[in-house]
C-alpha cells in the first residue's frame, strides 16, 4: 500500500506468560509452545505480544498471554483485558445476522442489488448470497490505490459505506465484466450492510450490538464504529504494520490511530481471545443464534479453486468459503473451520474441529505479509497438544 522504510524499535524477548503454574488455567506444555512461538518470531514479524485460548468440551477456557501491548519497554504486559482488532472474523458476524433477517422474512439470500440496491445499477444481477461467498467478482475497495493513498495521509478519516463502494464502482460509460469463480472481496459486506440497516431499520452498530454481542454475552466484543468508547479505547493493544511488500513504508508503524472504518462490516470488530472462542461455539455450536437450517446455510461452501459450490472439502479439493466463514482439509485433523482475520496491524485466528470440538484462538499485535505469516504453526502446534490430552 505504501513505500519507505522506517527504523524499527528493538523488541524485548523478556516478558512473561501471564499465567501462573498454579493457576487453573495453566497447561506447561502449551505455555511452552507459547514462548517458544514468542520467542522464534516476536522479530520477525514485529509482534510485542500474543493472546491464546483454548477450549476442549467439558472444560474451562484456558487463557493464555505472553509479551507486552506495545514496543514501548514501560508498556503494561498482555492479559485479559487487552483487546486486538479481529479483522475480518467480523464478516461471520455480518452473515449471521443476515441468516437471523432471513429466518424472519425480512431478506432472502437470493435477493438482488437491483431488489435492494437499485443505484448500484451495474451490478444489479448480483445476489446477497454472492457477497457474502465471495462469487459475487466485485473488485475489492481496500486494494484501490485511492483509499490506501487516504489512509497513508489521513489515517483518521472516517469512511463510509458509500466512500468506498465509490473507489471501485465503475465511472459513467464503463462497465467492466465482472470476475468470474471464487474472488475475495471485502466490498460484498459492506453492501451486505446497507442491505441490513434497509430492512432491520437500524444502524448496523446497533444491529450488531442487539443482534449478536448482547446475546452471545460478548463482553469483551466492541464494533468500532462510529466510535470507541475512551475506556474500551484504552484497552487496545497498539497493531503495527510489518508488511514490506504491500505496504513498505509502514514497516514498524504504530497501526492503531487507524480509524477502522475503513473496514466496517468486513472487518470493524475488536476483541480478546476468550470472546473469540465464545463466538466460534456460539455461531457453530450452539443454537442461540442460528437453528440447525441457518447454520447449515453458513457453512454452505463454495470451492476457492473454482467458485462451484462443494458439499465438503476434500484433499484434492481443500479450501471452501462458506457465508463468512472457511472450511479447511488437512489430512492430521480431517475437516475444520478456520479463519486468519487481519487489518492493518493486527491478525486474529480461530479454528474449530467439528470432530472432538476443540475450539482455538490467537491474537498477535503485527500484520504480515502472507509468507512471513507464522501464527497458522502455533495453532496447528497447540491443537495437537490439546487433542492429545483430550479427557
Amino acid at each position: 500500500m505504501r513505500q519507505g522504510f522506517y527504523c524499527l524499535v528493538a523488541i524485548l524477548l523478556t516478558a512473561a506468560v501471564q499465567a501462573k503454574p498454579n493457576h487453573p488455567d495453566f497447561d506447561e506444555k502449551t505455555n511452552a509452545l507459547l514462548t517458544a512461538h514468542y520467542q522464534h518470531y516476536a522479530k520477525m514479524e514485529y509482534f510485542s505480544g500474543i493472546a491464546l485460548s483454548v477450549y476442549k468440551p467439558g472444560h474451562v477456557t484456558k487463557n493464555y498471554y505472553i509479551g507486552q501491548v506495545s514496543h514501548d519497554k514501560h508498556s503494561p504486559n498482555m492479559n485479559g483485558d487487552t483487546l486486538f482488532e479481529i479483522g475480518s472474523i467480523t464478516k461471520s458476524f455480518t452473515a449471521a445476522m443476515v441468516l437471523q433477517l432471513e429466518n424472519e422474512k425480512k431478506i432472502h439470500l437470493s435477493d438482488t442489488l437491483k431488489m435492494r440496491l437499485p443505484h448500484y445499477s451495474k451490478w444489479s444481477h448480483l445476489t446477497l448470497k454472492s457477497l457474502l461467498n465471495m462469487t459475487s467478482g466485485l473488485p475489492n475497495y481496500s486494494d484501490s490505490p485511492l483509499m490506501n493513498t487516504q489512509q497513508f495521509l489521513y489515517p483518521e478519516k472516517e469512511w463510509t459505506n458509500t466512500d468506498l463502494i465509490k473507489l471501485v464502482y465503475p465511472p459513467d460509460n464503463f462497465n467492466p465484466p465482472l470476475r468470474s469463480g471464487y474472488a475475495y472481496t471485502n466490498t460484498g459486506y459492506l453492501m451486505a450492510a446497507m442491505m441490513i440497516e434497509q430492512v432491520d431499520q437500524q444502524s448496523f452498530a446497533d444491529a450488531i450490538n442487539t443482534r449478536l454481542i448482547k446475546p452471545t454475552q460478548l463482553h469483551n466484543t466492541f464494533y468500532s464504529l462510529p466510535a470507541l468508547d475512551a475506556d474500551v479505547k484504552k484497552r487496545l493493544a497498539h497493531g503495527y504494520g510489518y508488511n514490506p511488500y504491500a505496504n513498505p513504508e509502514l514497516v514498524g508503524h504504530d497501526m492503531t490511530p487507524f480509524n477502522l472504518s475503513w473496514a466496517g462490516a468486513a472487518g470493524a470488530l475488536i476483541s480478546n481471545a476468550p470472546d473469540v472462542i465464545a463466538w466460534v461455539n456460539a455461531l457453530f455450536v450452539e443454537n442461540k443464534l442460528l437453528n440447525t437450517q441457518q447454520k447449515q446455510q453458513l457453512m454452505q461452501a463454495v470451492s476457492t479453486r473454482t467458485g462451484k459450490p462443494i458439499k465438503q472439502v476434500s484433499a484434492n479439493d481443500p479450501t471452501g468459503f462458506g457465508l463468512g466463514v472457511i472450511q479447511r482439509y488437512d489430512k492430521n485433523i480431517g475437516r475444520f473451520w478456520f479463519y486468519e482475520g487481519e487489518t492493518e496491524g493486527f491478525r486474529a485466528l480461530y479454528m474449530y474441529v467439528p470432530s472432538n470440538g476443540i475450539i482455538i484462538a490467537s491474537l498477535f499485535n503485527s500484520a504480515v505479509n502472507s509468507e512471513n505469516d507464522h501464527a497458522g504453526k502455533l495453532m496447528m502446534q497447540v491443537y495437537q497438544h490439546t487433542v492429545g490430552n483430550l479427557a
